[in-house]
């Protein structure tokens, strides 16, 4: 099963390692659940004296469930990593089930191939099919667990209708109620279009549905006027309220930009936009994300749209990240 050392002055040199070794792991490991931090101190003794154990593998789902990952072969907690926890990316086709979204669910569809900038075949990309009138249309999802800071990460397409006024696009990052277009929602959302000059992204705080404050306004911004383009939108908040954007590049021309399968994480969406402060809603549970689209009555504004890659990811005080 194992191997022993030879010389007594190895089992002396070997304890003495092997205390300093404990000692490191459990500083290392305090913020890991008890019976998790057990195990990863036995598993290291059992390396360091080269133990031979074999032991069945454990599932991505029980490793997720205890919240660890090994970095250097030393077990640490699992923490906010920048927009890798996937919410929804409408693989399986619908969005009606793992997770749940409600609200103008006739409204939107679930098509294979978004064709928003260049396009993706196989995307199976969320996409505006509304009715020839002038709303707002949308869908959330409930989340139960908001933690103390939070990641979010969307891709926005845009098809054959420029942002405008009166044709915007919005992700909502919380919601306190269900219904994002109701006169009581209160909450924080991202949202494009305008009728002055090119399109920047805004961070706005709601209040009974309407802007209270623009907690950001990105540096950067979408061409004015033009179509058929995508961009990837990341947005990190901290536990005193402290917001930053982040994008992909921003679209300067027809036809460019990311595309619905592109993740928007920290390579993708790498660009910081701008930085604020607002505290006046701390996420709670059972609050919603969610889309939302102004639209006109015209005949390309009403499937014009886009949405994918939903990325949301919480996590709590005392979290240690991977070095």
């Amino acid at each position: 099963m194992f191997k022993m050392f030879s010389s007594n002055s190895s089992r002396v040199a070997a304890i003495i390692a092997s205390l300093a070794l404990i000692t490191a792991i459990t500083l290392s490991a305090s913020a890991i659940p008890t019976q998790a931090a057990e195990l990863s101190v036995i598993d290291s003794i059992k390396a360091f004296f080269g133990f031979v154990v074999e032991e069945p593998p454990q599932s991505p789902a029980a490793s997720q469930a205890v919240g660890l990952s090994i970095v250097n072969g030393v077990p640490m907690a699992a923490m906010m990593v920048s927009g890798d926890t996937v919410y929804d990316s409408f693989a399986d086709g619908d969005f009606t089930a793992n997770p749940v979204w409600g609200g103008n669910t006739t409204l939107w569809t679930i098509v294979a191939n978004s064709d928003a900038a260049a396009g993706a075949t196989g995307s199976n990309t969320l996409r505006l099919n509304a009715a020839a009138t002038t709303s707002t249309d949308y869908l959330s999802s409930q989340i139960g667990t908001w933690g103390d800071s939070q990641e979010w990460g969307v891709f926005f397409g845009r098809r054959a209708q420029a942002f405008t006024a009166a044709n915007q696009q919005y992700f909502w990052l919380y919601a306190n109620e269900s219904t994002l277009n109701n006169a009581t929602v209160d909450g924080y959302r991202l949202a494009i279009g305008d009728d002055t000059g090119n399109d920047e992204i805004r961070l706005e705080y709601v209040v009974n549905g309407a802007v209270s404050a623009t907690v950001i306004t990105s540096s950067g911004a979408v061409t004015n006027a033009i179509t058929d383009v995508g961009f990837l939108v990341r947005v990190t908040r901290s536990s005193s309220g402290g917001w930053e954007m982040f994008t992909s590049a921003l679209p300067t021309t027809t036809g460019t930009g990311a595309i619905a399968t592109d993740v928007p994480n920290s390579t993708n969406a790498a660009l910081s936009q701008g930085t604020g402060t607002n505290n006046s809603l701390p996420p709670a549970a059972n609050g919603y994300l969610g889309v939302a689209a102004l639209h006109s009555t015209g005949a390309t504004a009403i499937v014009t749209a886009e949405f994918d890659q939903v990325f949301f990811t919480a996590t709590s005080a005392g979290a240690t990240p991977p070095t």
